[in-house]
């Protein structure tokens, strides 16, 4: 059985603010907050629909929930849940959290070596995915962030086939010897026996140093 994530965030049901600066097509709160449930009816029936093709689900709800009257929604979802606390979220209401959802996390987490799952955006190396919550009226400009806050996705959860997308534009991720996504900002505390070409500043300058290996390297 294959398996597939989808992620939201930032649903901010019944907080009024909402509405003033993003989400101004509602004429009220309640407005915003019966369209929401409406759209849960939508995502359930996605759930069904993937687990009819053979699909496991894990659904992730990257924080910012807001009403938790609204948390009964969750617990009618068929698949395994996961919530991650957003800036809005208050540690004491873990307990409730606890009570719906399958896992509740305070801190972003990696999903893969590749794929950080956060509420605020999270620096990651170009190779990484960071799928993250908390901007609503803009996005960062990069292919490998994806953000899935609710109305900068028209109220459509992101699913781990976008990611797979996503994926296919990036660099090659490796870890091998002078290519790793990091190697280029790494600080040579003890410098090396004539294997590598340093910077002044301690820096590694890769492409001296690949020359330098020559054919050793390319082995």
């Amino acid at each position: 059985m294959a398996h597939v994530d989808l992620f939201i965030s930032d649903l901010h049901f019944s907080h009024s603010n909402i509405i003033k600066f993003e989400r101004t097509r509602f004429e009220s709160i309640q407005h915003h907050d019966n369209f929401l449930v409406e759209k849960h009816t939508h995502w359930y029936n996605k759930i069904i629909d993937l687990q009819k093709h053979h699909h496991d689900v894990t659904f992730y709800n990257l924080g910012d929930f807001g009403n938790l009257d609204y948390l009964y929604l969750w617990k009618q979802f068929p698949c395994k849940t996961v919530f991650l606390y957003g800036n809005h979220d208050k540690q004491r209401d873990y307990d409730r959290f606890a009570e719906v959802f399958d896992e509740v996390h305070f801190y972003p987490f990696y999903l893969s070596d590749r794929i950080i799952v956060s509420h605020h955006p999270q620096n990651v190396w170009p190779t990484q995915i960071n799928i993250h919550g908390h901007l609503h009226g803009s996005i960062i400009d990069k292919i490998n962030y994806v953000c899935c806050s609710a109305d900068t996705r028209h109220y459509n959860p992101v699913s781990s086939f976008k990611l797979q997308k996503v994926f296919q534009q990036l660099p090659k991720h490796t870890y091998r010897f002078l290519q790793e996504p990091w190697r280029a900002d790494e600080k040579i505390l003890k410098r090396p026996q004539n294997d590598m070409v340093l910077y002044p500043n301690g820096h590694t300058n890769v492409e001296a140093t690949i020359e330098l290996l020559g054919d050793k390297y390319k082995k």
